[in-house]
């Protein structure tokens, strides 16, 4: 497993394990985005989420007070590195 170092923290990746019923959450979440007329996109940018943001740079930069995201966009990073990471 891949580690990295972040201020003095060490963080490891998490293993990747989706249920059947995360599955069938997300297509429903989908559907009911598209019964909507929202698009995907939208969808997403209602939530904050921003998929060109390097999550590991802007973590450490919000560890670091220095970052200059939005409130929703640095709460979004958060929230995806510790999905993705745990700390050792």
């Amino acid at each position: 497993m891949n580690t990295i170092t972040i201020n003095g923290v060490e963080y490891t990746e998490r293993e990747k394990s989706k249920s059947a019923t995360y599955s069938i959450i997300k297509m429903m979440s989908v559907y009911l985005a598209m019964m909507s007329d929202l698009t995907i996109k939208q969808t997403k940018s209602l939530k904050g989420a921003n998929p060109d943001v390097n999550i590991i740079w802007e973590f450490e930069l919000i560890q670091q007070k220095k970052s200059n995201l939005q409130r929703s966009q640095r709460d979004w990073v958060i929230r995806e590195f510790n999905k993705r990471f745990k700390a050792i």
